[in-house]
């Protein structure tokens, strides 16, 4: 699997806005359902405990649902 993932910023001065700008550049014909898969990952693969990654997973799948709700309307306009 695919995860994406930073150290300290202060030993790789950067960030995870930073790496999927990274993730997009290197490979632009990247899918979202492929991204959305990374994004899952980097919280299946993290080092949360298992109740934090459950309550991590739900709020995202709260989160993506917003946001696919909000491009479904914005598309139609």
């Amino acid at each position: 699997p695919i995860c994406i993932a930073t150290d300290d910023e202060g030993v790789l001065r950067t960030n995870l806005i930073n790496q999927y700008i990274l993730l997009l550049e290197y490979i632009p014909e990247i899918k979202y359902a492929e991204i959305k898969d990374i994004v899952y990952n980097s919280i299946n693969y993290s080092f949360l405990n298992r109740i934090e990654k459950t309550k991590v997973l739900s709020e995202l799948d709260d989160k993506f649902e917003i946001f696919e709700k909000e491009i479904i309307t914005f598309s139609k306009l």
